[in-house]
């Protein structure tokens, strides 16, 4: 971890940490869920709502999990996509975690990172088996490079791009985003 609490390396995702996940074209930005829908998008740190942008990191293994603080008992999920088709680029959604068989399941997906510049990295689903195998090698994208708030993330094939490029910024006591 740096000295302004961004993560630096995979096993710092561990640890039930609250972490936000911004956007490196502008730090005022961050990932989030907005809407009825849940759909995860671009949000604005300042808005009224801190808690959407808001996530709760657990490491495992080579990966790690994130649920939203807002909205906990849930995962990310491409198949629930916006716009009905199964080809990239997949807008995601935030989706209710169900042990119930006669209701919708999907496992705790795990997520993974590569680091590109110091705390800088792309993030996308770790492919464990089947279920994820079309995602394989995709990550997450902020469409068209917009940070206007809702603007939709995508899952997209690498490019090196800017608009493909975050940091984890703890959240907690101590830390410069801490909003209790």
């Amino acid at each position: 971890m740096d000295l302004y609490g961004n993560l630096t390396e995979l096993s710092e995702f561990d640890g039930n940490r609250q972490i936000r996940l911004v956007s490196y074209l502008d730090p005022g930005v961050a990932i989030g869920v907005t809407g009825q829908e849940q759909v995860i998008t671009i949000c604005d740190i300042a808005n009224d709502d801190v808690t959407r942008t808001m996530w709760r990191a657990q490491g495992g293994g080579a990966g790690f999990t994130l649920e939203s603080v807002q909205y906990p008992g849930g995962f990310l999920d491409q198949n629930l996509f916006v716009g009905g088709n199964n080809a990239p680029p997949m807008a995601l959604r935030y989706a209710a975690y169900h042990n119930d068989p006669d209701q919708f399941w999907a496992p705790m997906l795990s997520y993974s990172v590569t680091f590109v510049d110091s705390c800088w990295f792309t993030l996308s689903f770790l492919v464990v088996d089947d279920y994820m195998a079309a995602e394989a090698g995709y990550v997450f994208d902020c469409s068209e490079s917009d940070t206007t708030e809702g603007n939709p993330i995508l899952l997209f094939p690498p490019n090196g791009g800017d608009n493909q490029k975050w940091r984890a910024t703890i959240i907690g006591p101590g830390f410069p985003d801490w909003a209790p």
